[in-house]
């Protein structure tokens, strides 16, 4: 991560250029902390969105899958997803620049015919964790393998017309907030200026946080819930230790705590799988089993009390039962005080 940050600024500063389309009318420049046409920026239907739309931070991407700088910025945004957890929604939007990058384009259509297979996110990842290999090449194919999708309908899915209006209508979205190269970025409706590394992209989102401590999504701390499933996650056939501290309440909706790495703890309605997985910073590799059915749709999920859901081949627990006030032979369950959370703890 620091040779990412130290070489950062070199790239920002080698960053792209970008074509004006002149059926469209020009507009006013629009420099960096500046409110822009929130219709333009708001987050839409058609958006790409990684977190919630409410959340309390919207980071808006403008990009291009072969930019050198949106390559660096990639895992920046990763740490501040793992960082700021559902508090920070990141959006992305296509602006391949056709004049420069030969392949722009085709890896955005990849990527959104990914989409139509819910996807999106996985060929994004993959595309920017192996930039250098496909920017010579072009071939794109065999990320679509390595994602799970069904290369065949991906393939025909490539020269879908909505998959070309929809990469359009985000360029031409980019034009009417001024965009003038990538990648470009814009928090809660303001273009910012390129930080220079993690760092001081926090400082620009927690300066948000502070003129925003609640937002729609702090809602749904206001509807309470008390629930628990079982988890376990296996990447690369090897079970991940959630036990270790770096997974502890990562999420106030849902949440693992006090180094139980097998029962996860719902306290908002509402809360997802993807919310919760996000929330680790994990990428498992395939589609979860709950209650032994595979789900492809598993982000969109919201785990249900005494759900036993595992990513990947190997036994899940049978625990989550003794938290429950749906489990007959539990009984009535503890508060949270004290026992909840240690399985080896008596609950008298």
């Amino acid at each position: 991560m620091k040779k990412i940050i130290i070489g950062l600024l070199a790239l920002v500063a080698a960053g792209g250029i970008f074509w004006k389309s002149t059926s469209k009318p020009a507009v006013p420049s629009t420099s960096s902390g500046q409110a822009v046409d929130q219709q333009v920026a708001k987050v839409n239907d058609g958006d790409w969105i990684r977190g919630k739309k409410d959340a309390q931070i919207v980071l808006i991407e403008y990009g291009d899958f072969q930019c050198p700088s949106c390559g660096a910025y990639y895992p920046v945004l990763k740490q501040l997803e793992v960082d700021y957890g559902e508090k920070l929604a990141v959006v992305w939007r296509e602006f391949p620049l056709t004049s420069i990058h030969a392949n722009a384009w085709n890896a955005a259509a990849a990527a959104e015919a990914a989409g139509k297979q819910g996807k999106f996110w996985e060929m994004h990842d993959v595309l920017f964790e192996n930039q250098k290999e496909w920017t010579g090449t072009g071939k794109f194919e065999g990320y679509a393998v390595k994602i799970g999708l069904d290369v065949n309908k991906w393939k025909t899915d490539l020269s879908d017309k909505g998959i070309e209006e929809k990469i359009r209508a985000d360029q031409s979205s980019g034009i009417d907030l001024d965009v003038s190269g990538t990648p470009t970025f814009f928090v809660n409706g303001k273009k910012i200026g390129l930080p220079g590394g993690v760092e001081e992209f926090k400082k620009i989102l927690d300066g948000e946080l502070a003129k925003n401590p609640t937002s729609p999504s702090a809602t749904l701390g206001a509807q309470k819930v008390h629930m628990h499933f079982d988890v376990a996650v296996y990447i690369d056939g090897k079970k991940v230790d959630l036990a270790d501290d770096k997974y502890m309440e990562k999420s106030e909706a849902v949440h693992l705590h006090d180094n139980n790495g097998e029962v996860a703890h719902i306290h908002q309605k509402g809360a997802t799988l993807g919310m919760f997985v996000d929330s680790l910073g994990l990428k498992p590799d395939v589609d979860p089993k709950i209650n032994d059915k595979t789900i492809t749709d598993w982000r969109n999920y919201q785990p249900q009390d005494l759900d036993r859901i595992v990513f990947g081949d190997g036994p899940v627990t049978d625990k989550a039962c003794i938290y429950s006030e749906t489990c007959p032979e539990r009984g009535t369950p503890p508060s949270e005080e004290g026992c909840v959370g240690g399985l080896d703890t008596p609950c008298e």
